[in-house]
């Protein structure tokens, strides 16, 4: 609902609300500036202003892929919301660490000493199971990471997931995703709006910023918005901050069950759909994601001529039986032929229940491409891996 059609009582609430929520975020930000530690090895970030979905996972793949070409270790460091991204991650780089949980310093720092020093390992896990996080420990209190230079375990580059507002996290890289479906939502910070942060105070920290979905938008309401964003940068002594475009790329549709023969090698797949596809036949697209918008509009694209039926949920949903009762029973008695499709987060999220109850179901695989600065980019990953 927009804020002018909320009843006055809901307006003053939400007010207040996000008062209290900027108050707070504000006193964290600056709790853990004041303490902010170091990974010893290089450090990517992938975050974003605004709540919900802005490409964060897939441009994080894409960078996953550059550096692990070159032959580095790959390790992400995530919350792990609704066990679908790490899952993911995990799928296409089998041979990465991953530290998943909320004190995500901790768990990267047990995943690099195991690596370094087996013997310390429980050290670190201890220190985290106990909750002994970087807000509430001072340098002199931790385990001595001092010695654990960078040659501890070469060729290790930490990924951090939905890394912005973690302040307390020193990164070499920070990388913001804006979405053009809503770049910064109504201007208002959660829960008034879809803001994090507001621009101003969040933007001057990137050395990247990805226009995400840039072909949604036409060519002069893009190069509006590019517009804004370098101006502010550069009003924020930030004119070397790159500001790229990017949109999503559908590689494959393959069914659920063959998947795994389809990670490793989507961007080398063309993508080919049934040609003798009747034209009666029924796409329904399934997805719990932060911008349902995009995958419509990828169904769309890819079956241009077909009614797309979309079944949308919040963001990383626990599915149940009973919410894909209503796909399960079109699939039996819609009395023509349904192509059921979901997004790599939601099958990886729910992988037992979907195979389950939709076995002819397919996941379309997608990938993050630059229209433009992604030479810039990888210049920019290229001389920091350089320098490990």
């Amino acid at each position: 609902m927009e804020p002018a059609k909320r009843h006055p009582m809901i307006q003053s609430t939400l007010k207040a609300a996000t008062w209290v929520y900027a108050h707070v975020s504000s006193q964290k930000r600056l709790r853990q500036l004041a303490r902010r530690r170091t990974l010893p090895v290089p450090t990517i970030s992938f975050g974003n202003v605004t709540w919900g979905g802005t490409g964060k996972t897939p441009c994080l793949h894409h960078v996953a892929r550059m550096i692990n070409s070159n032959g580095h270790t790959l390790l992400l460091v995530s919350r792990g919301y609704g066990d679908d991204e790490w899952k993911m991650f995990a799928a296409e780089f089998p041979h990465s660490l991953l530290a998943i949980g909320k004190h995500r310093y901790w768990n990267a720092m047990a995943q690099l000493t195991s690596l370094s020093s087996p013997g310390r390992f429980e050290v670190y896990m201890r220190n985290a199971v106990n909750h002994q996080s970087m807000e509430s420990r001072t340098p002199d209190e931790a385990t001595n990471t001092n010695d654990m230079s960078d040659s501890s375990h070469p060729h290790v580059v930490a990924l951090l997931d939905d890394g912005l507002q973690q302040w307390g996290l020193k990164k070499d890289l920070e990388i913001v995703m804006v979405d053009c479906y809503n770049p910064f939502g109504n201007g208002h910070l959660i829960p008034s709006g879809r803001l994090r942060e507001l621009p101003e105070v969040a933007l001057p920290a990137a050395d990247i910023v990805v226009l995400h979905h840039a072909s949604h938008l036409e060519g002069p309401a893009l190069m509006q918005l590019d517009s804004i964003i370098t101006n502010l940068m550069v009003s924020m002594a930030r004119p070397d901050t790159i500001v790229a475009h990017s949109r999503m790329r559908l590689t494959s549709l393959p069914l659920a069950k063959q998947l795994h023969q389809h990670l490793h090698s989507r961007h080398q797949l063309k993508l080919t759909l049934p040609s003798n596809a009747p034209s009666n036949e029924l796409v329904v697209g399934l997805c719990g994601i932060g911008c349902p918008q995009s995958f419509r509009d990828t169904l769309r694209q890819a079956f241009p001529h077909r009614n797309v039926q979309m079944h949308a949920f919040p963001d990383h949903h626990a599915y149940t039986a009973a919410d894909l009762t209503p796909i399960v029973d079109a699939v039996r008695n819609s009395g023509r032929p349904v192509v059921v499709v979901t997004t790599e987060k939601d099958y990886f999220r729910a992988k037992d229940l979907l195979d389950d109850h939709l076995p002819s179901l397919r996941v379309a695989l997608c990938e993050l491409e630059f229209i433009r600065g992604g030479e810039l980019i990888k210049q920019r990953v290229d001389r920091l891996l350089k320098d490990d």
